[in-house]
């Protein structure tokens, strides 16, 4: 039985919830990560090749999983108000979009992944690996939105000893599909990675929806209700509509960095490619904590105890601050050895690891920080805030960029670096307005959250 978890914002609650979500998003970028360093005994620039699909086509499957994942919301803010009949035909409404979503993200997404790889060098490796990525990007949705039962309950469990067991699976398929084993499985080098994702997160799907069936939580949550409701549908997905949007604007705007180095070529193909392949891996720590933080500020929300927002605020900001402390070691410390160790088959110069190690940890630091207060604006609804934030970040993320490869011409190792000011500028946007949001609901508590007014 599963011992039920503080979500009153104490320190140890946050830490309690915070651990078995850290395993979860562990293990799912442990598989992009592994995958980026088989590919690196091939070349870089399968590596690069990877990489660039990735950015892509996270354009059009991450929107999708971040309005997928606001199901946790409404699960935890329906378990807070004993509303336990709607949590049911919610998820079922969040699963329904995931399915729909394909409609549109596989034929925009091809004619954009067309036009963006066409005439590059990596075209004809690229393509099939983005389509194919395109072609399964419904299942994370469908996985998300099962995962954010659990998780708005408070339970970890399930969710995170089934992830580990899949993406332990993924990992080896993975291996055996790039390389090849001989008499058995032939190598397929870069396209290993998606098919072995394939087989993986669908076996990931059906064991949650499986579970999410069973007579026990049928009987608690209605979860066998499955029948597609436009009332429900709209009113769940309106408001999260906006942080798809949101999602969308930042993921193109990375993309179009992303082109902007790999086009630069030579050094700047090289360092997009080494930062890249380890940044994969930072966001499931900010992840982690931005999905823990959202199940205690939506219950804290849900039951209306205000005075609580703060102290969850504050435990949230002290794991980030433990991270952060704990990766400047190898990051700071030992940054050629580490470098090595990860890409021994690349030649850069030890003034160059470190320039790169410190603009990743810099900006590790900060994107995980500006984590703690999405999560508290994404627990208010506050979607306008987040298509703003979206938008913004064409300012400070690729116009920035722009100016600083092309008009300032800095050098390559000087890119992770100057990228940090986006994550720092995005944080402190979003530190400043979670404090708005929390100083009118202590002025005036019985107002509508913005759930109602969108705020």
């Amino acid at each position: 039985m599963e011992q039920p978890i503080d979500l009153t914002g104490t320190y140890r609650g946050v830490l309690r919830l915070f651990l078995p979500i850290l395993g979860i998003t562990f293990f799912n970028a442990l598989f992009p990560f592994l995958e980026k360093l088989f590919l690196a005994q091939h070349s870089i620039v399968a590596v690069g090749a990877s990489l660039n699909a990735v950015y892509v086509s996270q354009i059009f499957q991450l929107p999708c999983i971040a309005v997928a994942m606001m199901c946790q919301v409404y699960v935890a803010r329906w378990q807070g108000s004993r509303e336990l009949g709607s949590i049911g035909p919610g998820v079922w409404q969040f699963m329904w979009f995931a399915i729909l979503s394909m409609g549109l993200t596989l034929p925009f997404g091809l004619m954009y992944g067309y036009l963006y790889f066409k005439d590059t060098e990596i075209q004809s490796m690229v393509l099939p690996y983005y389509t194919f990525l395109l072609g399964i990007s419904f299942l994370y949705s469908l996985g998300a939105a099962l995962g954010s039962f659990y998780l708005g309950l408070g339970k970890t469990r399930l969710v995170l000893w089934s992830n580990i067991a899949i993406q332990m699976l993924r990992v080896l398929l993975c291996y055996c599909f790039i390389f090849g084993l001989e008499g058995w499985i032939p190598a397929l080098g870069i396209m290993g990675g998606p098919v072995s994702s394939l087989i993986a997160q669908g076996i990931f799907c059906i064991l949650l929806l499986a579970v999410f069936l069973q007579k026990k939580y049928d009987a608690l949550y209605r979860t066998r209700d499955w029948f597609f409701k436009i009332k429900m549908f709209k009113e769940c997905l309106s408001p999260c509509f906006l942080r798809g949007i949101n999602r969308l604007l930042c993921y193109l705007c990375w993309a179009s960095i992303a082109h902007l180095m790999s086009s630069k070529g030579g050094d700047f193909f090289v360092v997009l490619s080494v930062g890249g392949s380890v940044f994969l891996f930072f966001p499931c720590i900010a992840d982690a904590i931005c999905e823990a933080q959202i199940t205690v500020v939506s219950q804290i929300l849900g039951k209306q105890r205000y005075e609580l927002l703060n102290r969850a605020y504050a435990s949230a900001v002290l794991l980030v601050l433990s991270f952060v402390s704990i990766f400047a070691i190898p990051m700071l410390l030992f940054p050629t050895t580490m470098f090595h160790i990860l890409f021994p088959v690349v030649s850069l110069g030890d003034a160059e690891i470190r320039q790169i190690f410190l603009g990743l940890w810099v900006s590790f630091a900060f994107f995980t920080l500006m984590y703690v207060a999405l999560a508290h604006v994404l627990s208010f609804k506050d979607m306008r805030f987040c298509l703003l934030m979206g938008a913004f970040n064409w300012i400070n993320g690729f116009l920035l960029m722009y100016w600083m490869v092309e008009k300032v011409e800095i050098a390559a190792d000087q890119f992770w670096l100057s990228l940090s000011l986006m994550h720092v500028s995005t944080a402190v946007l979003y530190m400043w307005r979670t404090r708005i949001l929390q100083a009118r609901l202590y002025s005036s508590p019985q107002t509508p959250l913005p759930e109602a007014t969108n705020s």
